[in-house]
């Protein structure tokens, strides 16, 4: 009896985690946000982005992404006096 409430815990960690890894079997990754989803899905549940096909090209439609210089912010810094 005190053998198997000793053995409880780590069979079922054990369970526990066989089922993560057939999970994670089962999810890919949005290359746009990096959420997870489930691999039978078409588009990207939190951002729509549609997700790349089997062969591992890009989705059908979608443009190439603009350099990331193109798409940076310009900021610039200026004091503010408090005593306007």
């Amino acid at each position: 009896m005190l053998l198997a409430l000793l053995a409880l815990p780590l069979i079922l960690s054990g369970l526990g985690w066989i089922g993560w890894k057939l999970l994670q079997s089962r999810m890919i990754s949005c290359a746009a946000c990096g959420a997870m989803g489930l691999k039978g899905a078409v588009v990207c549940a939190v951002c729509g982005t549609p997700y790349a096909s089997a062969g591992g090209s890009p989705a059908s439609g979608a443009a190439p992404s603009p350099p990331a210089s193109d798409l940076t912010i310009e900021v610039v810094a200026q004091d503010v006096d408090s005593d306007s």
